[in-house]
């Protein structure tokens, strides 16, 4: 999987399809040109495995959307459960391999720091992340 996704986004239009499973909350979205199409949630501590693909289906279901659709999967790669990361992983890289996207690994801490630092564009204050 690439590092980094802005370096690999299209200058037309890409769909992409986020999964996380690292934490106790399975999390799947799909976006397209940085709009959310569509998003599910399964709170549970155990179980990412059986529910990552159907949990998939649904959220390309409610937003009208196929696999086809998919040009970049973002994979949650931690920190977080050892398993839970192994399951995400797995799971972007059978899409991308089935439907020929483009995989990208997300690191939560480096999400969250981002997220911080769109929240108050005019804060002053920094914002320190280790890895």
């Amino acid at each position: 999987m690439k590092k980094s996704l802005s370096a690999d986004l299209p200058s037309t239009s890409a769909t992409i399809l986020a999964l996380e499973a690292s934490a106790s909350q399975l999390s799947i979205a799909l976006m397209r040109d940085g709009h959310l199409l569509a998003t599910r949630q399964h709170l549970a501590a155990h179980g990412h495995a059986v529910g990552i693909v159907p949990l998939t289906i649904e959220t390309l279901h409610e937003a009208g959307e196929t696999f086809d659709a998919i040009t970049h999967v973002a994979a949650g790669c931690g920190p977080g459960s050892f398993t839970g990361i192994r399951v995400t992983l797995a799971a972007a890289k059978g899409f991308c391999m089935a439907h020929q996207a483009v995989g990208v690994g997300i690191s939560g801490l480096q999400a969250l720091a981002g997220a911080a630092s769109h929240a108050d564009p005019h804060a002053t204050s920094a914002c320190l992340t280790l890895a």
